[in-house]
C-alpha cells in the first residue's frame, strides 16, 4: 500500500498492535517513499529486528525529520542502532520521541552523542521515564551543544530530589 504513495508526508500507526512482520512490510514502503517526514508508531511493541528493518528504511531515503516510538524499550544493541543511523552526515532528524523507553545512562549517552554531532534536532521527549542523578546531569548539558534546540519534554518522569537537583543545575549552572 505504502509503495503506491510515495508522496505521503506522514504516516501514524499509534497503538496498533503492530508485530514485528507487520512492521517489516510497512518498512518497504517506508524505504520507498520520497516524502515521509513523519513516522508515529508510539505504543507498538516490536523486537530488535523491527528497529533493525526501520532504521534500514529510514536510511534508505533520508527524508524523516519526526520519529515517535513511545512505549518501545530501548537496549543497548538498538541504541546503538539508533546513534548510528543519527551519525549519518545526511540524517536530518529534527524530532525524537523515546517516551516510556527505559534508557540507561550508557543508551542515552550513545543516543545523545550522535544527536549532537548531527545538530539537526530540535525536539527531544523522553516522558514517563526514570532519571536518575547521572541521567539528568548528561541531560541539562544537551540542550546548549546543540544549536537549532528547543525543547527537551520530560513530563510525567521519575525524578528523585537529587535527580531534579542535578537537572535544575545544569541548565542555571
Amino acid at each position: 500500500m505504502l509503495t503506491a504513495y510515495q508522496d505521503l508526508n506522514s504516516l501514524h500507526l499509534v497503538d496498533t498492535g503492530l508485530d514485528c512482520d507487520t512492521l517489516l512490510e510497512i518498512c518497504k514502503g517506508v524505504a520507498k517513499s520520497k516524502s515521509m517526514e513523519f513516522l508515529d508508531l508510539r505504543h507498538n511493541i516490536f523486537e530488535d529486528k523491527g528497529l533493525a528493518g526501520l532504521i534500514n528504511a529510514f536510511e534508505a531515503n533520508m527524508v524523516i525529520k519526526h520519529i515517535y516510538l513511545e512505549g518501545m524499550t530501548i537496549n543497548h544493541d538498538e541504541a546503538e542502532r539508533l546513534a548510528k543511523f543519527f551519525d549519518r552526515k545526511d540524517c536530518m532528524l529534527e524530532e525524537l520521541e523515546l517516551n516510556e523507553a527505559d534508557l540507561d545512562i550508557e543508551s542515552l549517552d550513545l543516543i545523545m552523542e550522535s544527536l549532537c554531532k548531527a545538530d539537526h534536532l530540535k525536539k527531544l521527549t523522553l516522558a514517563k521515564n526514570t532519571l536518575d542523578v547521572n541521567i539528568c546531569e548528561r541531560l541539562s548539558k544537551f540542550p546548549e551543544r546543540l544549536h537549532n534546540f528547543e525543547m527537551l519534554s520530560l513530563s510525567h518522569c521519575n525524578f528523585g530530589d537529587e535527580a531534579l537537583k542535578a537537572l535544575c543545575a545544569g541548565f542555571t549552572g
